[in-house]
């Protein structure tokens, strides 16, 4: 593995054994990620994304299973760890923000409590050292009177201000990578540009990496360096977010894209993608995308598509993808 390479996932497959027949989650994935780079993992519900991010941090839900491969953080194996050293790592080197605050926040607890609590779990520092620093971390997230606020309980506080929270949490131990899952989601469009704003200050002034998950493009596009967009358990296009943007060739991206709001579609009917998303028990053809498709061809039917080079920040897992010749993205 690449030294600028902090993260390093390769053929990782997540899933459920049931009655003797194995279903998969997420299907043989490869993606890294660079130090101090954003890396966007984005696609629909249901399509692995947050599976992918609970088995980075050994906290896959019970009856789902790592089934082959590894993940690779600065070169040590995080599958199989055992759970005294991954506990270890998570918080201290690898953090996590999700999307619901108030499900990860103790309602019993004092905001204080809880963040300098997130100080000593991981380095015994004195109990008002901790609180010292609980305090200022909570400023630094851009929220007002921390003294006042510390002595205040999860429900007194609004969305944004427990995501502000979870944030100062995430960040309190300086970890090297931050996995934000739908940070955003629950908050109202003036909050959710000011979390990203802040996480993108934090990412530029600690140099701290992060898996960005979203299934909203225009987010992506904004916020990250690289994308990977997911399907049924599948990358099936990865690349710089400015070469995805500039010419997507993957169906589903380009799907995706088309249904991002525009200033000029105000009063129009936006596109969308047609079909769902198959869930883990259902068959699916070798590409599982071919009965969303609208170039489907009888080889898409009939075996795995490749994952093709377009350039060398650019792959499209597809057959569509064969016909590309080296792409000018400049000339875009």
């Amino acid at each position: 593995m690449s030294s600028s390479k902090l993260l390093w996932a390769s053929s990782l497959s997540i899933g459920i054994d049931r009655d003797g027949s194995y279903y998969p989650a997420v299907d043989g994935i490869d993606f890294y990620i660079g130090k101090g780079e954003i890396l966007g993992l984005v696609g629909e519900s249901g399509c692995g994304k947050s599976m992918t991010a609970l088995a980075i941090t050994g906290l896959l839900p019970d009856g789902v299973a790592i089934k082959k491969g590894s993940v690779l953080f600065e070169g040590e194996n995080l599958i199989g760890m055992p759970e005294k050293e991954m506990a270890r790592l998570r918080g201290r080197a690898i953090s996590m923000v999700f999307q619901e605050p108030m499900s990860s926040l103790n309602p019993l607890m004092k905001i204080g409590k809880q963040v300098s609590e997130a100080v000593r779990l991981h380095d015994p520092k004195p109990k008002r050292e901790a609180e010292r620093l609980a305090e200022a971390v909570l400023g630094k997230v851009g929220l007002q009177n921390p003294k006042v606020l510390m002595q205040c309980y999860p429900h007194q506080l609004s969305g944004g201000m427990q995501q502000r929270v979870m944030i100062a949490m995430a960040i309190i131990s300086n970890p090297k990578l931050m996995i934000a899952d739908e940070p955003t989601t629950a908050l109202d469009v003036t909050m959710q540009a000011q979390i990203l704003d802040l996480l993108k200050s934090i990412n530029q002034e600690y140099g701290m990496a992060m898996l960005f998950i979203s299934h909203d493009l225009g987010v992506v596009s904004r916020f990250c360096d690289r994308m990977a967009v997911m399907y049924a358990g599948k990358i099936v296009e990865e690349g710089t977010v400015s070469n995805i943007f500039k010419h997507p060739v993957h169906e589903y991206t380009r799907g995706l894209l088309e249904s991002i709001p525009r200033a000029d579609s105000r009063g129009k009917t936006l596109a969308s993608v047609k079909g769902r998303v198959p869930n883990i028990f259902e068959k699916r053809m070798p590409c599982a995308f071919a009965p969303r498709c609208q170039k489907v061809q009888d080889r898409c039917l009939k075996c795995d598509p490749p994952n093709i080079a377009l350039s060398q920040n650019h792959t499209a897992r597809c057959i569509l993808a064969e016909n590309e010749s080296e792409i000018n993205y400049a000339s875009i």
